[in-house]
Protein backbone atom coordinates (compact mmCIF):
# COMPACT_ATOMS: atom_id res chain seq x y z
CA UNK A 1 0.00 0.00 0.00
CA UNK A 2 0.92 3.24 -0.95
CA UNK A 3 0.97 5.44 2.30
CA UNK A 4 2.38 8.48 0.66
CA UNK A 5 -0.03 8.25 -1.39
CA UNK A 6 -3.13 8.19 1.54
CA UNK A 7 -1.51 10.61 3.63
CA UNK A 8 -1.19 12.83 0.79
CA UNK A 9 -5.07 12.40 0.01
CA UNK A 10 -5.69 12.97 3.84
CA UNK A 11 -4.00 16.28 3.69
CA UNK A 12 -5.68 17.19 0.19
CA UNK A 13 -9.27 16.23 1.79
CA UNK A 14 -8.86 18.26 5.30
CA UNK A 15 -7.94 21.43 2.96
CA UNK A 16 -10.68 20.68 0.70
CA UNK A 17 -13.13 20.57 3.79
CA UNK A 18 -11.57 23.96 5.19
CA UNK A 19 -12.36 25.74 1.90
CA UNK A 20 -15.74 24.38 1.99
CA UNK A 21 -15.79 22.01 -1.23
CA UNK A 22 -17.04 19.18 0.87
CA UNK A 23 -18.07 17.27 -3.01
CA UNK A 24 -14.47 17.21 -4.35
CA UNK A 25 -13.51 15.59 -0.55
CA UNK A 26 -16.53 12.82 -0.86
CA UNK A 27 -14.66 11.57 -4.16
CA UNK A 28 -11.51 11.45 -3.37
CA UNK A 29 -12.12 10.01 -0.11
CA UNK A 30 -14.25 6.89 -2.17
CA UNK A 31 -11.54 6.79 -4.51
CA UNK A 32 -8.38 6.20 -1.58
CA UNK A 33 -10.84 3.53 -0.15
CA UNK A 34 -11.15 1.91 -3.00
CA UNK A 35 -7.69 1.29 -3.09
CA UNK A 36 -6.92 0.57 0.39
CA UNK A 37 -9.84 -2.23 -0.08
CA UNK A 38 -8.19 -3.58 -2.62
CA UNK A 39 -4.35 -3.99 -0.84
CA UNK A 40 -2.88 -6.66 0.12
CA UNK A 41 -1.86 -5.03 3.29
CA UNK A 42 -1.95 -6.12 6.97
CA UNK A 43 -5.31 -6.28 8.40
CA UNK A 44 -4.81 -4.40 11.49
CA UNK A 45 -3.17 -1.80 9.27
CA UNK A 46 -6.10 -1.61 6.50
CA UNK A 47 -8.71 -1.49 9.19
CA UNK A 48 -7.09 1.36 10.51
CA UNK A 49 -6.65 3.08 7.15
CA UNK A 50 -10.24 2.21 6.96
CA UNK A 51 -11.38 3.87 10.05
CA UNK A 52 -9.12 7.08 9.62
CA UNK A 53 -11.19 7.65 5.92
CA UNK A 54 -14.35 6.83 7.25
CA UNK A 55 -14.16 9.54 10.03
CA UNK A 56 -13.09 12.17 7.53
CA UNK A 57 -15.60 11.05 5.31
CA UNK A 58 -18.29 11.40 8.55
CA UNK A 59 -17.13 14.73 9.27
CA UNK A 60 -17.22 15.89 4.93
CA UNK A 61 -21.21 14.80 5.58
CA UNK A 62 -21.37 16.65 9.04
CA UNK A 63 -20.40 19.75 7.71
CA UNK A 64 -22.43 19.18 4.05
CA UNK A 65 -25.01 19.17 6.62
CA UNK A 66 -26.09 15.57 5.09
CA UNK A 67 -26.65 14.37 8.70
CA UNK A 68 -28.29 10.63 8.39
CA UNK A 69 -25.14 9.61 6.01
CA UNK A 70 -22.81 11.49 8.28
CA UNK A 71 -24.95 9.73 10.83
CA UNK A 72 -24.44 5.99 8.88
CA UNK A 73 -20.31 6.72 8.92
CA UNK A 74 -19.84 7.43 12.50
CA UNK A 75 -21.38 4.20 13.36
CA UNK A 76 -18.79 2.65 11.29
CA UNK A 77 -15.85 3.98 13.42
CA UNK A 78 -14.77 2.56 16.67
CA UNK A 79 -12.49 5.26 18.37
CA UNK A 80 -12.48 3.35 21.50
CA UNK A 81 -10.87 0.36 20.09
CA UNK A 82 -8.10 2.61 18.67
CA UNK A 83 -7.36 4.50 21.52
CA UNK A 84 -8.03 1.52 23.70
CA UNK A 85 -5.33 -0.81 22.00
CA UNK A 86 -2.20 0.94 23.09
CA UNK A 87 0.07 -2.03 22.86
CA UNK A 88 -1.39 -2.76 19.63
CA UNK A 89 -0.50 0.83 18.30
CA UNK A 90 2.90 1.23 19.49
CA UNK A 91 3.35 -2.16 17.73
CA UNK A 92 2.60 -0.77 14.24
CA UNK A 93 5.67 -1.35 11.78
CA UNK A 94 6.93 1.79 10.00
CA UNK A 95 5.11 1.10 6.82
CA UNK A 96 3.21 4.69 7.22
CA UNK A 97 -0.15 3.54 9.10
CA UNK A 98 1.05 5.69 12.15
CA UNK A 99 1.20 9.20 10.40
CA UNK A 100 -2.03 8.39 8.91
CA UNK A 101 -3.70 7.93 12.27
CA UNK A 102 -1.56 10.85 13.48
CA UNK A 103 -3.69 12.71 10.66
CA UNK A 104 -6.63 11.64 11.58
CA UNK A 105 -6.36 11.41 15.48
CA UNK A 106 -8.44 14.80 16.50
CA UNK A 107 -11.04 13.84 14.57
CA UNK A 108 -11.21 10.28 15.77
CA UNK A 109 -10.82 11.53 19.90
CA UNK A 110 -14.04 13.90 19.28
CA UNK A 111 -15.88 11.21 16.79
CA UNK A 112 -18.76 10.11 19.95
CA UNK A 113 -18.96 13.91 20.58
CA UNK A 114 -19.10 14.91 16.73
CA UNK A 115 -21.77 11.71 16.07
CA UNK A 116 -24.02 12.96 18.59
CA UNK A 117 -24.15 16.16 17.05
CA UNK A 118 -25.12 14.32 13.84
CA UNK A 119 -27.68 12.47 15.95
CA UNK A 120 -28.99 15.58 17.04
CA UNK A 121 -29.72 17.19 13.93
CA UNK A 122 -31.76 13.59 13.22
CA UNK A 123 -34.06 14.28 15.91
CA UNK A 124 -32.74 11.27 17.73
CA UNK A 125 -32.57 11.85 21.72
CA UNK A 126 -31.49 8.47 22.45
CA UNK A 127 -28.72 7.87 20.34
CA UNK A 128 -27.63 11.35 20.72
CA UNK A 129 -27.51 10.36 24.53
CA UNK A 130 -25.75 7.22 23.67
CA UNK A 131 -22.77 8.88 21.98
CA UNK A 132 -22.57 11.68 24.67
CA UNK A 133 -22.10 8.99 27.10
CA UNK A 134 -19.06 7.07 24.96
CA UNK A 135 -17.35 10.86 24.61
CA UNK A 136 -17.45 10.89 28.44
CA UNK A 137 -16.24 7.70 28.48
CA UNK A 138 -13.36 7.90 26.14
CA UNK A 139 -12.72 11.57 27.53
CA UNK A 140 -12.45 10.22 31.02
CA UNK A 141 -9.93 7.20 29.86
CA UNK A 142 -7.61 10.03 28.26
CA UNK A 143 -7.89 12.34 30.94
CA UNK A 144 -9.04 15.35 29.13
CA UNK A 145 -11.37 17.08 31.63
CA UNK A 146 -12.35 20.01 29.70
CA UNK A 147 -13.51 17.66 27.16
CA UNK A 148 -15.38 15.67 29.41
CA UNK A 149 -17.13 18.79 31.27
CA UNK A 150 -18.09 19.75 27.90
CA UNK A 151 -20.03 16.80 27.41
CA UNK A 152 -21.81 16.62 30.66
CA UNK A 153 -22.98 19.79 30.19
CA UNK A 154 -24.60 19.20 26.57
CA UNK A 155 -25.90 15.85 28.03
CA UNK A 156 -27.36 17.74 30.93
CA UNK A 157 -29.05 20.35 28.80
CA UNK A 158 -29.92 17.03 26.25
CA UNK A 159 -31.91 15.41 29.56
CA UNK A 160 -33.13 18.51 30.07
CA UNK A 161 -35.17 18.94 26.86
CA UNK A 162 -36.38 15.06 27.10
CA UNK A 163 -37.76 15.83 30.33
CA UNK A 164 -35.27 13.36 32.65
CA UNK A 165 -35.23 16.71 35.52
CA UNK A 166 -33.49 14.49 37.93
CA UNK A 167 -30.48 12.99 35.31
CA UNK A 168 -30.37 16.65 33.78
CA UNK A 169 -29.36 17.92 37.22
CA UNK A 170 -26.98 15.72 38.25
CA UNK A 171 -25.47 16.12 34.53
CA UNK A 172 -25.02 19.73 34.37
CA UNK A 173 -23.76 19.73 38.30
CA UNK A 174 -20.90 17.67 37.25
CA UNK A 175 -20.55 19.79 34.60
CA UNK A 176 -19.81 22.78 36.89
CA UNK A 177 -17.66 20.71 39.43
CA UNK A 178 -15.35 19.25 36.61
CA UNK A 179 -15.23 22.74 35.02
CA UNK A 180 -14.49 23.82 38.53
CA UNK A 181 -11.28 21.33 38.47
CA UNK A 182 -9.95 22.57 35.20
CA UNK A 183 -10.73 26.75 36.80
CA UNK A 184 -13.10 27.39 33.87
CA UNK A 185 -14.92 30.10 35.88
CA UNK A 186 -16.67 31.24 33.18
CA UNK A 187 -17.78 27.67 32.28
CA UNK A 188 -18.49 26.74 35.31
CA UNK A 189 -21.00 29.65 36.29
CA UNK A 190 -22.71 29.20 32.68
CA UNK A 191 -23.39 25.15 33.63
CA UNK A 192 -24.44 26.67 37.23
CA UNK A 193 -27.22 29.56 35.81
CA UNK A 194 -28.60 26.32 33.72
CA UNK A 195 -28.74 24.51 36.87
CA UNK A 196 -30.65 26.99 38.36
CA UNK A 197 -33.03 27.45 35.71
CA UNK A 198 -33.75 23.83 35.89
CA UNK A 199 -34.54 23.69 39.71
CA UNK A 200 -36.71 26.68 39.35
CA UNK A 201 -38.57 25.12 36.57
CA UNK A 202 -38.78 21.77 38.24
CA UNK A 203 -40.19 23.64 42.09
CA UNK A 204 -37.19 22.52 43.18
CA UNK A 205 -36.58 26.47 45.11
CA UNK A 206 -34.70 24.35 47.75
CA UNK A 207 -31.48 24.18 45.68
CA UNK A 208 -32.47 27.38 43.78
CA UNK A 209 -30.70 29.84 46.29
CA UNK A 210 -27.75 27.41 47.02
CA UNK A 211 -26.83 27.67 43.11
CA UNK A 212 -27.98 31.31 42.50
CA UNK A 213 -25.25 32.36 45.18
CA UNK A 214 -22.56 29.65 43.98
CA UNK A 215 -23.17 31.59 40.55
CA UNK A 216 -22.94 34.89 41.90
CA UNK A 217 -19.67 34.33 44.12
CA UNK A 218 -17.93 33.33 40.58
CA UNK A 219 -19.06 36.26 39.08
CA UNK A 220 -17.49 38.58 41.96
CA UNK A 221 -14.56 37.07 41.03
CA UNK A 222 -14.19 37.74 37.58
CA UNK A 223 -13.25 41.39 37.58
CA UNK A 224 -10.50 40.61 34.98
CA UNK A 225 -13.18 39.45 32.62
CA UNK A 226 -15.15 42.27 32.66
CA UNK A 227 -17.27 40.79 29.30
CA UNK A 228 -17.69 37.54 30.64
CA UNK A 229 -19.06 38.88 34.26
CA UNK A 230 -21.58 41.50 32.13
CA UNK A 231 -22.95 38.74 30.34
CA UNK A 232 -23.00 36.38 33.66
CA UNK A 233 -24.65 39.03 35.49
CA UNK A 234 -27.43 39.77 32.90
CA UNK A 235 -28.05 36.09 33.12
CA UNK A 236 -27.99 36.24 36.55
CA UNK A 237 -30.73 39.21 36.02
CA UNK A 238 -32.97 37.38 34.05
CA UNK A 239 -33.36 34.45 36.50
CA UNK A 240 -33.61 36.26 39.40
CA UNK A 241 -36.57 37.90 37.75
CA UNK A 242 -37.80 35.12 37.14
CA UNK A 243 -38.16 34.12 40.64
CA UNK A 244 -39.73 37.78 41.49
CA UNK A 245 -36.58 38.52 43.08
CA UNK A 246 -36.51 41.83 41.87
CA UNK A 247 -34.50 43.74 43.72
CA UNK A 248 -31.37 41.18 43.54
CA UNK A 249 -32.22 41.70 39.93
CA UNK A 250 -31.98 44.90 39.75
CA UNK A 251 -28.39 44.63 41.78
CA UNK A 252 -27.13 42.64 38.67
CA UNK A 253 -28.46 44.57 36.23
CA UNK A 254 -26.59 48.08 38.54
CA UNK A 255 -23.39 45.38 37.43
CA UNK A 256 -24.17 45.42 33.63
CA UNK A 257 -24.50 49.22 33.71
CA UNK A 258 -21.32 49.99 35.31
CA UNK A 259 -19.29 47.53 33.04
CA UNK A 260 -21.06 48.66 29.61
CA UNK A 261 -18.62 51.22 28.03
CA UNK A 262 -19.93 51.78 24.70
CA UNK A 263 -23.10 53.82 23.93
CA UNK A 264 -25.06 51.06 22.41
CA UNK A 265 -24.16 48.88 25.76
CA UNK A 266 -25.55 51.27 28.42
CA UNK A 267 -28.78 51.82 26.02
CA UNK A 268 -29.59 48.58 26.43
CA UNK A 269 -28.76 48.59 29.89
CA UNK A 270 -30.77 50.82 30.70
CA UNK A 271 -33.88 49.31 28.48
CA UNK A 272 -33.32 45.96 30.58
CA UNK A 273 -33.65 47.48 34.11
CA UNK A 274 -36.79 49.82 32.87
CA UNK A 275 -38.54 46.49 31.80
CA UNK A 276 -37.78 45.00 35.09
CA UNK A 277 -38.75 48.26 36.90
CA UNK A 278 -42.03 47.56 34.91
CA UNK A 279 -42.60 44.60 36.38
CA UNK A 280 -42.72 45.89 39.94
CA UNK A 281 -44.98 48.98 39.29
CA UNK A 282 -42.77 51.63 40.52
CA UNK A 283 -44.44 53.91 37.99
CA UNK A 284 -41.75 56.77 38.56
CA UNK A 285 -38.76 54.94 38.56
CA UNK A 286 -40.11 53.29 35.40
CA UNK A 287 -40.09 56.37 33.42
CA UNK A 288 -37.13 58.07 34.79
CA UNK A 289 -35.35 55.00 33.68
CA UNK A 290 -37.39 54.90 29.98
CA UNK A 291 -36.47 58.30 29.41
CA UNK A 292 -33.23 57.75 30.67
CA UNK A 293 -32.93 54.97 27.97
CA UNK A 294 -34.30 57.09 25.23
CA UNK A 295 -31.44 59.30 26.40
CA UNK A 296 -28.62 56.39 25.75
CA UNK A 297 -30.23 55.59 22.39
CA UNK A 298 -30.65 59.28 20.61
CA UNK A 299 -26.69 58.59 21.45
CA UNK A 300 -26.07 55.57 20.16
CA UNK A 301 -27.71 55.68 17.24
CA UNK A 302 -25.48 57.91 15.06
CA UNK A 303 -23.06 55.15 15.47
CA UNK A 304 -25.09 52.32 15.62
CA UNK A 305 -28.33 52.98 13.62
CA UNK A 306 -30.06 49.22 14.08
CA UNK A 307 -29.02 48.22 16.84
CA UNK A 308 -30.08 51.39 18.92
CA UNK A 309 -33.45 51.49 16.25
CA UNK A 310 -34.24 48.28 17.84
CA UNK A 311 -34.43 49.45 21.19
CA UNK A 312 -36.26 52.83 20.11
CA UNK A 313 -38.75 50.69 18.90
CA UNK A 314 -38.41 48.51 22.70
CA UNK A 315 -39.10 52.08 24.61
CA UNK A 316 -42.03 52.86 22.27
CA UNK A 317 -43.89 49.45 23.14
CA UNK A 318 -43.17 50.22 27.00
CA UNK A 319 -44.78 53.34 26.49
CA UNK A 320 -47.48 51.86 24.52
CA UNK A 321 -47.97 48.79 27.18
CA UNK A 322 -48.45 51.47 29.72
CA UNK A 323 -51.03 53.73 27.92
CA UNK A 324 -48.42 56.72 26.98
CA UNK A 325 -49.72 56.86 23.56
CA UNK A 326 -48.32 60.46 23.08
CA UNK A 327 -44.60 59.00 23.98
CA UNK A 328 -44.86 56.00 21.83
CA UNK A 329 -45.80 58.32 18.87
CA UNK A 330 -43.11 60.50 19.72
CA UNK A 331 -40.61 57.94 19.72
CA UNK A 332 -41.80 55.98 16.68
CA UNK A 333 -42.27 59.30 14.37
CA UNK A 334 -38.27 60.41 15.60
CA UNK A 335 -37.07 56.98 14.39
CA UNK A 336 -39.61 57.17 11.07
CA UNK A 337 -37.79 60.48 10.39
CA UNK A 338 -34.16 59.59 11.15
CA UNK A 339 -34.63 56.21 9.09
CA UNK A 340 -36.35 57.44 5.69
CA UNK A 341 -33.82 58.14 3.15
CA UNK A 342 -31.23 55.10 4.30
CA UNK A 343 -31.23 52.31 2.41
CA UNK A 344 -29.63 50.28 5.52
CA UNK A 345 -32.53 50.79 7.24
CA UNK A 346 -35.29 49.92 5.28
CA UNK A 347 -36.35 47.09 7.66
CA UNK A 348 -36.29 49.56 10.65
CA UNK A 349 -38.08 52.52 8.93
CA UNK A 350 -40.85 49.58 7.97
CA UNK A 351 -41.55 48.10 11.56
CA UNK A 352 -41.52 51.09 12.86
CA UNK A 353 -44.49 52.30 10.32
CA UNK A 354 -46.22 49.32 10.89
CA UNK A 355 -46.18 49.52 14.38
CA UNK A 356 -47.13 53.45 14.36
CA UNK A 357 -49.89 51.54 12.45
CA UNK A 358 -50.76 49.90 15.14
CA UNK A 359 -50.81 52.22 17.66
CA UNK A 360 -53.04 54.45 15.84
CA UNK A 361 -55.30 51.18 15.75
CA UNK A 362 -55.77 51.44 19.17
CA UNK A 363 -56.67 55.07 19.27
CA UNK A 364 -59.39 54.13 17.10
CA UNK A 365 -57.32 56.48 14.40
CA UNK A 366 -58.17 54.08 11.95
CA UNK A 367 -57.47 56.03 8.28
CA UNK A 368 -54.04 57.47 9.80
CA UNK A 369 -53.18 53.88 10.41
CA UNK A 370 -53.96 53.02 6.71
CA UNK A 371 -51.82 55.58 5.99
CA UNK A 372 -48.86 54.21 7.79
CA UNK A 373 -49.86 50.84 6.60
CA UNK A 374 -49.60 51.43 2.95
CA UNK A 375 -46.73 53.21 3.17
CA UNK A 376 -44.61 50.54 4.95
CA UNK A 377 -46.11 47.87 2.76
CA UNK A 378 -44.77 50.55 -0.57
CA UNK A 379 -41.17 50.58 1.30
CA UNK A 380 -41.13 46.91 1.72
CA UNK A 381 -41.94 46.20 -1.37
CA UNK A 382 -39.21 48.00 -3.44
CA UNK A 383 -36.51 45.74 -0.89
CA UNK A 384 -38.04 42.86 -1.73
CA UNK A 385 -38.42 43.33 -5.65
CA UNK A 386 -34.62 44.21 -4.80
CA UNK A 387 -33.42 41.29 -3.09
CA UNK A 388 -36.52 38.64 -2.82
CA UNK A 389 -35.77 38.01 1.00
CA UNK A 390 -38.34 35.77 2.57
CA UNK A 391 -37.99 37.74 5.38
CA UNK A 392 -39.05 40.65 3.60
CA UNK A 393 -41.67 38.71 2.21
CA UNK A 394 -43.19 37.71 5.64
CA UNK A 395 -43.05 41.03 6.44
CA UNK A 396 -44.88 42.13 3.71
CA UNK A 397 -47.66 39.45 4.53
CA UNK A 398 -48.07 41.10 7.89
CA UNK A 399 -48.54 44.45 6.56
CA UNK A 400 -51.27 43.37 4.14
CA UNK A 401 -52.73 41.57 6.41
CA UNK A 402 -53.12 44.39 9.19
CA UNK A 403 -54.03 46.85 6.49
CA UNK A 404 -56.36 44.33 4.78
CA UNK A 405 -58.57 44.05 8.00
CA UNK A 406 -59.23 47.85 7.15
CA UNK A 407 -60.27 47.74 3.29
CA UNK A 408 -63.12 46.30 1.45
CA UNK A 409 -62.55 44.52 -1.11
CA UNK A 410 -62.67 46.58 -4.28
CA UNK A 411 -60.33 49.09 -1.87
CA UNK A 412 -57.35 45.85 -1.44
CA UNK A 413 -58.11 45.57 -5.55
CA UNK A 414 -57.06 49.11 -5.59
CA UNK A 415 -54.63 50.02 -3.11
CA UNK A 416 -52.76 46.47 -3.83
CA UNK A 417 -52.92 46.06 -7.31
CA UNK A 418 -49.51 43.96 -7.59
CA UNK A 419 -50.75 41.57 -5.00
CA UNK A 420 -52.30 39.51 -7.76
CA UNK A 421 -49.26 37.10 -8.76
CA UNK A 422 -46.59 38.63 -6.11
CA UNK A 423 -44.77 35.31 -5.07
CA UNK A 424 -44.11 36.83 -1.49
CA UNK A 425 -47.59 36.90 -0.52
CA UNK A 426 -49.83 33.47 -0.27
CA UNK A 427 -51.80 33.69 -2.75
CA UNK A 428 -54.60 31.81 -1.12
CA UNK A 429 -54.40 35.01 1.23
CA UNK A 430 -53.85 37.40 -0.99
CA UNK A 431 -55.96 37.28 -4.40
CA UNK A 432 -59.13 36.48 -1.87
CA UNK A 433 -60.99 37.94 1.30
CA UNK A 434 -62.43 34.91 2.68
CA UNK A 435 -62.19 31.44 3.51
CA UNK A 436 -64.72 28.49 3.64
CA UNK A 437 -65.06 24.84 3.26
CA UNK A 438 -67.39 22.91 0.99
CA UNK A 439 -69.20 22.13 4.56
CA UNK A 440 -69.90 25.76 4.43
CA UNK A 441 -71.37 26.02 1.14
CA UNK A 442 -74.24 24.16 2.38
CA UNK A 443 -75.34 26.73 4.44
CA UNK A 444 -75.26 29.44 2.32
CA UNK A 445 -78.71 31.01 1.27
CA UNK A 446 -78.25 32.48 -2.47
CA UNK A 447 -82.25 32.53 -2.81
CA UNK A 448 -82.41 35.16 -6.06
CA UNK A 449 -79.28 37.00 -5.08
CA UNK A 450 -76.13 36.66 -6.94
CA UNK A 451 -73.09 36.14 -4.43
CA UNK A 452 -70.05 37.91 -6.52
CA UNK A 453 -67.17 37.03 -4.01
CA UNK A 454 -64.33 35.47 -4.53
CA UNK A 455 -63.87 32.95 -2.14
CA UNK A 456 -61.63 29.99 -1.70
CA UNK A 457 -63.51 26.53 -1.57
CA UNK A 458 -61.18 24.15 0.17
CA UNK A 459 -61.58 20.30 0.11
CA UNK A 460 -62.37 19.12 3.36
CA UNK A 461 -59.66 16.28 2.30
CA UNK A 462 -57.36 18.87 1.52
CA UNK A 463 -56.61 17.40 -1.73
CA UNK A 464 -57.97 20.13 -3.83
CA UNK A 465 -57.96 23.63 -4.05
CA UNK A 466 -60.65 25.45 -6.19
CA UNK A 467 -61.31 29.53 -6.80
CA UNK A 468 -65.01 30.10 -7.03
CA UNK A 469 -65.60 33.07 -9.09
CA UNK A 470 -69.36 33.43 -8.41
CA UNK A 471 -72.67 31.67 -6.62
CA UNK A 472 -75.94 32.38 -8.67
CA UNK A 473 -79.24 31.83 -7.08
CA UNK A 474 -78.09 28.55 -5.75
CA UNK A 475 -76.05 27.57 -8.41
CA UNK A 476 -72.14 27.19 -7.76
CA UNK A 477 -69.64 28.05 -10.62
CA UNK A 478 -66.51 26.95 -10.06
CA UNK A 479 -63.41 27.59 -12.14
CA UNK A 480 -60.63 25.04 -11.17
CA UNK A 481 -56.67 26.52 -10.89
CA UNK A 482 -53.76 25.18 -9.58
CA UNK A 483 -53.33 27.52 -6.38
CA UNK A 484 -50.70 25.24 -5.11
CA UNK A 485 -48.43 25.11 -8.32
CA UNK A 486 -48.79 29.01 -8.38
CA UNK A 487 -47.49 28.78 -4.68
CA UNK A 488 -44.54 26.56 -5.28
CA UNK A 489 -42.10 29.26 -5.69
CA UNK A 490 -43.33 31.01 -2.12
CA UNK A 491 -42.70 27.41 -0.57
CA UNK A 492 -39.53 26.95 -2.09
CA UNK A 493 -37.76 30.03 -1.66
CA UNK A 494 -36.95 33.03 -4.41
CA UNK A 495 -34.35 32.72 -6.67
CA UNK A 496 -33.27 36.26 -5.75
CA UNK A 497 -32.81 34.98 -2.17
CA UNK A 498 -29.66 35.76 -0.72
CA UNK A 499 -27.77 32.45 0.38
CA UNK A 500 -27.81 31.99 4.60
CA UNK A 501 -25.13 30.71 5.62
CA UNK A 502 -25.50 27.10 8.06
CA UNK A 503 -25.04 27.04 12.02
CA UNK A 504 -22.64 24.71 10.78
CA UNK A 505 -20.94 26.10 7.53
CA UNK A 506 -20.71 29.29 9.09
CA UNK A 507 -18.80 27.71 11.57
CA UNK A 508 -16.54 26.14 9.28
CA UNK A 509 -15.85 28.99 7.66
CA UNK A 510 -14.89 30.79 10.93
CA UNK A 511 -12.56 27.55 12.09
CA UNK A 512 -9.65 28.58 10.19
CA UNK A 513 -9.72 32.00 12.09
CA UNK A 514 -10.43 30.98 15.33
CA UNK A 515 -13.18 32.88 15.41
CA UNK A 516 -16.10 30.29 15.93
CA UNK A 517 -18.78 31.43 17.95
CA UNK A 518 -19.49 27.75 19.17
CA UNK A 519 -17.42 25.14 21.43
CA UNK A 520 -15.36 23.45 18.52
CA UNK A 521 -15.17 19.75 18.86
CA UNK A 522 -12.18 19.21 16.30
CA UNK A 523 -8.37 20.53 16.50
CA UNK A 524 -9.67 24.60 17.74
CA UNK A 525 -11.49 22.77 20.59
CA UNK A 526 -9.27 23.15 23.16
CA UNK A 527 -8.62 27.71 22.24
CA UNK A 528 -12.25 27.70 22.09
CA UNK A 529 -12.45 26.50 25.91
CA UNK A 530 -9.51 28.62 26.52
CA UNK A 531 -11.53 31.67 25.36
CA UNK A 532 -14.87 30.53 27.79
CA UNK A 533 -17.32 29.73 25.08
CA UNK A 534 -20.40 28.76 26.47
CA UNK A 535 -20.52 24.89 27.01
CA UNK A 536 -23.85 24.33 25.97
CA UNK A 537 -23.70 25.36 22.23
CA UNK A 538 -21.28 22.49 21.14
CA UNK A 539 -20.44 22.55 17.12
CA UNK A 540 -17.58 20.77 15.13
CA UNK A 541 -14.83 22.77 13.77
CA UNK A 542 -12.12 21.58 11.01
Amino acid sequence: MDWGAIEADILHVQNLMKDSKFSESVEVLKKCMVAVQNTNELRTNRDIAKQCLIIHMAMTFLYKQKFIESLNCFEQVSARHIYGNKSEMSSLDGSGVERVLELSREYLLHSYMNASVAAEKCDNAHLTQCYLEKAIQLYREEGLVKYEAVTWHRLGMLLDKVGKHTQAGLSLNTAALLFKKCEESVLEAESLCDLASLYWRTGNTSRVSETMERTHFICLGLIHKPEDQKNLYHRLSDLYTDQQAHSDAEVCMDHVLASSKTGLERARAVMRRAKLLKSTHDRERWERAMREAREECELAVVEYPKEASKIFIGIAEGWSDKGQFEESENILQRLIEHSRGSDRLVLILSEALERLGDLLIKQRRDKEAEIRYKEAYLVLELKYNEYGDEEIGARLQSVWNKHKSLLTGEQAATDYPSLIGNSCINQTEAELHSLVTVSDLSELSCNDATITTRSLIKQEDDTDIQLCSSITAGQLTVTPINLRERNKKFSTGNRFRKNRISPVESVTSQSSSGNSDDVGLGKNLTDNINNNIPSSRACVVL
